[in-house]
């Protein structure tokens, strides 16, 4: 069987993905007509697509910009190397000053040591 190419097929293509919001939604509808819940909210779909549409902006703009950014920059390797050594300075710049007799780290390791293992007389 053919599947016809016209306004409703268009319209079914226009709305694929969201056939769950619409069920929730006609759901609601026919319940409506019943006792209604006091935990239905009249708004939980419209809020769900307000959020459901700022997450999706805030991905299409992560794909637009900030990884072409990424990919496009031909400077990345020698960035990343710069930082590495960057690091690897800081790093051995802290352990130099932290490993010092009046250190902070020393005098309090000092100061733990002896309460922890000092004996007291009775």
């Amino acid at each position: 069987m053919a599947i016809k190419k016209g306004p409703e097929s268009s319209i079914n293509d226009d709305l694929k993905g969201f056939e769950e919001v619409i069920d929730l939604y006609s759901q609601a509808k026919r319940e409506k007509g019943r006792v209604s819940d006091k935990n239905s909210d009249p708004f939980a779909l419209f809020n769900f697509l307000e959020k459901e549409n700022q997450r999706l902006a805030k991905i299409d703009l992560f794909f637009r910009e900030k990884s072409e950014n990424y990919v496009s920059s031909k400077s990345l390797p020698q960035l990343i190397k710069i930082q590495q050594e960057n690091l690897a300075l800081s790093r051995s710049e802290l352990i130099n000053q932290l490993k010092g007799p009046q250190s902070p780290l020393m005098k309090n390791m000092k100061l733990l040591f002896n309460k922890s293992f000092t004996t007291t007389a009775r």
